[in-house]
């Protein structure tokens, strides 16, 4: 192996260390998340079943059904393997793909108005999800619960 090698393996190990602690950061805000909305914290670390309690918390249990419904339609319209999407499949997809969006959108947006926040704190969790929801976590925010 050459320097070069060396230095790109080094360089490759510090970068998954950093992405480790940075994980575990937003693991631990979402925990304190999860408890300042009177939710057991182990809750935040369960897959999906911890956004379905950030959807519960946020703004609807029935709004996560949808993003689920959603993506599954959205999966079983993708070809398989070496198949081309149609002009129409490839529409359908898209659309699928924007209502998922807008409605992960509106969910930021209520998680940020339960926590007694505005629209730049919801663009921050829109575009910068991970440093946000520590900020949530581990700052002065209180729970306010679900907003109209």
């Amino acid at each position: 192996m050459t320097t070069g090698d060396w230095a790109l393996l080094g360089l490759a190990g510090v970068s998954l260390v950093l992405a480790l602690v940075i994980w575990v950061l937003y693991i631990i805000g979402f925990w304190k998340v999860f408890k300042k909305a009177d939710q057991p914290g182990w809750k935040s670390i369960i897959p999906l079943y911890n956004i379905y309690i950030e959807y519960k918390i946020s703004w609807s249990g029935l709004a996560f059904l949808a993003m689920i419904v959603v993506a599954v339609v959205q999966a079983c319209l993708k070809p398989s393997g070496t198949d081309v999407a149609t002009g129409i499949q490839a529409a359908e997809i898209a659309i699928l793909g924007l209502v998922g969006a807008i409605i992960h959108i509106i969910q930021c947006y209520k998680m940020s108005k339960a926590f007694g926040k505005g629209m730049g704190y919801c663009l921050g969790l829109i575009f910068l999800n991970p440093i946000f929801v520590m900020i949530l976590g581990y700052g002065s925010a209180t729970y306010q619960g679900p907003q109209a």
